[in-house]
């Protein structure tokens, strides 16, 4: 047997195992003496007289070679030992699964950061503004207060709706106290006719009140009957009564006769006999009235 065996300078049992393959049947291998030599001396073998002792055989300590083994003294061995590809089960791994139980199931879920940019400047759901912060819309009457002349100082309103409103208002007031007139235009001249220039009758607004004033003559004796009278002439437009029922005034004419004034509630002006005497040719009526007209 030769090889080489490298103490490093320390005391060691050393044990050598033999074995030998491909032998023909019924052949053996008989191990009388193993020698050393030292590596580095020059003088050939040791002597017998040197000789190791021998234990034939091998018994149970033999196998898989015994006492400890150097790193040093491992011959061939590589200079790095990278991990080999391989993977492990949930349950080799311990307490994974219990970190994987308390994380968050997988979805689409926004950070902090996005949920604090997002969120940034939106109002909390229960919230309320200032008047100044409200330049449009129509609030409900109720929640509006009754303002009373304490809130109005020196009779001056600054809040442009509420001077909106009072101009309008006085709008209104101003038109119901302006004064208009017209003259009755005549629609039956061949019967009728005014009593005298700056007779003819007109018909004076204000104030939703309506006064009619003139004279009239007749020109067809006997002409006005009783009943449903005689129309001879229109309002003005905006003077008529309104309702639905026409208006009757007792008046004064020539000779003692007395006859009926009739307004309709579009505008007709007429006339019915309300005496018992016939009316000649050039008699006059007279005529003075006053109504207030039906607001709709």
């Amino acid at each position: 047997m030769q090889g080489s065996l490298n103490l490093s300078g320390r005391a060691a049992t050393v044990k050598l195992r033999v074995a030998a393959r491909n032998l023909p049947p019924g052949a053996s291998v008989t191990v009388t003496d193993v020698m050393l030599q030292p590596g580095g001396a020059a003088s050939g073998w040791i002597p017998h007289t040197t000789e190791l002792p021998w234990a034939a055989g091998m018994t149970g300590d033999d196998v898989g070679g015994g006492g400890p083994v150097y790193w040093d003294e491992i011959l061939g061995k590589p200079s790095q030992f990278p991990p080999m590809s391989h993977t492990h089960s949930i349950a080799q791994v311990s307490g994974l699964q219990a970190a994987l139980d308390g994380k968050q199931a997988a979805g689409d879920y926004a950070t902090n950061a996005a949920l604090s940019s997002g969120l940034a400047g939106k109002a909390n759901t229960s919230h309320t503004h200032s008047a100044a912060q409200t330049t449009s819309g129509v609030f409900a009457l109720a929640r509006i207060p009754t303002m009373d002349t304490a809130h109005i100082a020196d009779a001056s309103v600054t809040s442009p709706k509420l001077s909106s409103e009072l101009a309008n208002r006085l709008s209104v007031i101003e038109s119901d106290l302006a004064v208009t007139s017209g003259l009755v235009t005549l629609t039956d001249t061949a019967n009728f006719a005014a009593y005298a220039a700056g007779q003819e009758p007109r018909a004076v607004k204000k104030a939703g009140f309506v006064t009619i004033t003139g004279a009239m003559r007749l020109l067809t004796a006997g002409y006005i009957d009783s009943g449903a009278g005689r129309v001879f002439g229109k309002l003005p437009a905006g003077m008529e009564p309104g309702g639905n029922t026409t208006l009757a005034f007792v008046s004064q004419a020539s000779n003692n006769d007395r006859f009926s004034l009739l307004v309709t509630a579009d505008g007709r002006v007429g006339a019915s006999r309300y005496g018992p005497a016939s009316s000649p040719v050039n008699a006059w009526l007279n005529i003075g009235i006053t109504y207030q007209q039906v607001v709709t």
